[in-house]
C-alpha cells in the first residue's frame, strides 16, 4: 500500500482513474499507465 503525503491529490486521482476504468469496463490487458518519478510513480 503506497503512502501519500498529507494533502496530496495523487490518491484522489488514482481512485478516480480506477473507478473510471471499472465503470467503463476497460480491459486491463488493453490499458497502459505511464508515470514518471516521485509520487506519481506509485500509481499501479
Amino acid at each position: 500500500m503506497p503512502r501519500w503525503c498529507p494533502g496530496c491529490g495523487d490518491n484522489a486521482i488514482l481512485t478516480s482513474v480506477q473507478k473510471l476504468c471499472r465503470d467503463e469496463q476497460l480491459p486491463p490487458e488493453k490499458t497502459v499507465f505511464v508515470s514518471g518519478i516521485g509520487c506519481s510513480s506509485r500509481f499501479p
